[in-house]
């Protein structure tokens, strides 16, 4: 596998947590399949907190991004599991976990 690496700018940032900067990959050789899934929280001026998601081919230097805001970070945390249990049911493993 040809290494990649994404860091979240946010990390260590008093509100934020551990739990708050997953990484996730789905891979299958035989399917051709080398997926990344990246989602980190991060603190906004105009909302409490964003949930960003970073998608893409493992070995690419492109990828598609989605930005959402949350007035709570309760919130942003239950929608990045939801984003999580869901990626996991469909084959997406947790990095370094494989």
């Amino acid at each position: 596998m040809i290494g990649y690496h994404h860091r979240n700018p946010y990390q260590g940032y008093p509100l934020l947590e551990q739990q708050d900067d997953v990484e996730l990959v789905r891979i299958d050789p035989e399917k051709n399949v080398w997926r990344f899934y990246y989602l980190w929280l991060a603190p906004d001026f105009f909302c409490s907190v964003r949930l960003v998601r970073f998608w893409g081919r493992i070995s690419t230097s492109g990828g598609q991004h989605r930005v959402e805001p949350f007035d709570d970070i309760e919130q942003a945390r239950d929608a990045l599991a939801k984003i999580v249990n869901q990626k996991l049911r469909r084959g997406y493993r947790y990095k370094g976990a494989l």
